[in-house]
């Protein structure tokens, strides 16, 4: 048996479109520039779909920041779509430590009576904004060097039919989007 030995099979924006064309019976000679337009605008309403529903789990990256004594709110890239875990590592001397910290609503971080108390952080607050941001309590003291780690669900990058780019999307999910797209 002889196999290929290869895994490279990426198809094309374009060539995943005219095949999910194909599926609801529409010929590739058939297909006109507003198709391809409409498929384009389709694709990227999907993956926005596709991220709010978090089930791109292929793009989860950990970002780490350094935290500073007496600042509780952080910039968070604004391609972040949910923040799945965070902990915070201390470290003193050569020994690093590391404790997770939880989410809180912010309902629950308006309650706090002393939103600025300092102390070791064991919460955050997400503020999913179109600038988002996350907010520490109590606040970072300084006492040692610290940093917020977060494995941060990012938005999948946006679809295009030019120059033959193909999707952000592993091979796995390849069937689930042309269907989608014929769908």
């Amino acid at each position: 048996m002889t196999t290929s030995a290869t895994y490279s099979f990426n198809p094309s924006l374009g060539e995943i479109t005219l095949y999910s064309y194909q599926l609801i019976g529409v010929r590739p000679s058939a297909v006109l520039q507003e198709h391809m337009e409409a498929a384009r605008m389709a694709t990227n309403m999907m993956l926005s779909n596709w991220s709010n529903r978090g089930v791109n789990l292929w793009a989860v990256d950990l970002v780490t920041v350094p935290l500073v004594q007496g600042q509780s709110t952080y910039t968070v890239d604004s391609n972040t779509v949910v923040m799945l875990d965070a902990y915070i590592s201390t470290t003193t001397g050569s020994q690093t430590t590391d404790r997770i910290i939880m989410p809180i609503s912010r309902t629950e971080y308006a309650s706090y009576p002393n939103p600025q108390q300092q102390g070791f952080s064991t919460v955050y607050w997400f503020d999913r904004l179109l600038s988002p941001s996350i907010t520490l309590w109590p606040v970072p003291d300084g006492t040692s060097a610290q940093t917020i780690s977060y494995y941060a669900v990012r938005q999948i990058q946006d679809a295009n039919l030019v120059g033959g780019q193909t999707l952000d999307i592993p091979y796995l999910w390849m069937e689930a989007f042309a269907d989608n797209m014929a769908y």
